[in-house]
């Protein structure tokens, strides 16, 4: 019961005694108390932007979500590029669409990797000051002005209020129910401050390790089979896929939970993109060292992406 009323606190968002109520009130299903939770907790205050500055031919996109309960900015993430591709983003399109145009955009060519992280720092901290926990458009003009040293710079931004449903990673309730990944249940995956990855640990019946036996730090083997389109754009970024193909990847455990005859793993790739796992207790997962290649995947995932 302890590990999870821990990972309801974890994954909810809530205290000690809102994990504790929901649990008793569905009657120790861990599955419906975090379904009441998610249902009834608050809501994000989500921030899409774009601007464009002519005279230095200089365009971007920024992304603020923040937890309206908490009082508090969950993340920040801006891009500024030569590309004026980006410009032509809706700015009212879900914000994991602006988050995977953001990251792509990062990557590409024109990017201005100095400006966009000078940028997505001073959002950061402005949303943090702000009361309505998001930055103005006329803050976001000052700062990129200051920033391209130009006065010609345009912003458009849309805020919004959206249902919470599970903070950043890791949180994926559909992953926990028994009923598996298959079906229907990725079309109602729960939003996120971040992006949650359906992952299948990857077993080794001669050498690896029973699941019942990992532990939060260990290092093991697994396969992203999330179907959805940003999950398999962050799975390249991972170098879990390329090209329809799917490749093992290594990654540190960051939870374990026992659920009857099976074992939830969690993982966090980086900052705001994590994943879950289930599997069956007895079956032996394949682990990975630390001073595997391999294994720091993860930690060349966040060096990219911050």
């Amino acid at each position: 019961m302890e590990e999870k009323i821990k990972l309801l606190m974890e994954t909810a968002g809530c205290n000690r005694y809102e994990a504790e109520l929901a649990y008793k009130s569905a009657g120790g299903e861990f599955v419906e108390a975090l379904d009441f939770l998610n249902r009834v907790s608050a809501r994000l205050v989500v921030t899409r932007g774009k601007f464009m500055s002519p005279d230095r031919f200089i365009y971007g996109a920024f992304l603020v979500i923040s937890d309206s309960r908490k009082n508090s900015v969950l993340t920040a993430s801006a891009v500024a590029t030569k590309n004026p591709a980006i410009h032509e983003t809706d700015v009212t399109l879900p914000w994991e669409d602006i988050e995977k145009t953001i990251y792509a955009s990062r990557l590409g060519a024109g990017a201005m990797p100095e400006i966009s992280g000078m940028l997505q720092e001073k959002i950061l901290a402005a949303a943090i000051a702000d009361a309505a926990l998001a930055p103005s458009a006329e803050t976001v003009r000052t700062l990129l002005a200051a920033a391209i040293e130009s006065d010609d710079v345009a912003v458009t931004m849309e805020m919004t209020e959206e249902p919470y449903k599970t903070p950043v990673v890791p949180g994926a309730p559909e992953l926990i129910s028994r009923r598996g990944v298959g079906g229907d249940s990725l079309s109602s995956r729960p939003r996120t401050g971040g992006v949650t990855l359906c992952v299948e640990p990857l077993a080794d019946e001669k050498d690896g390790v029973r699941a019942s036996a990992l532990s939060k730090g260990d290092v093991i083997w697994m396969s992203v089979n999330d179907e959805r389109e940003i999950a398999q754009y962050l799975a390249e970024r991972l170098g879990a896929a390329k090209d329809g193909r799917v490749f093992p990847l290594a990654s540190e455990v960051v939870s374990v939970v026992r659920d009857g005859d099976d074992v939830i793993l969690g993982f966090r790739f980086a900052e705001n993109v994590g994943g879950f796992g289930r599997v069956g207790a007895a079956v032996k997962i394949k682990k990975a060292e630390r001073y595997d290649p391999a294994g720091r995947l993860a930690e060349w995932f966040r060096k990219i992406f911050g």
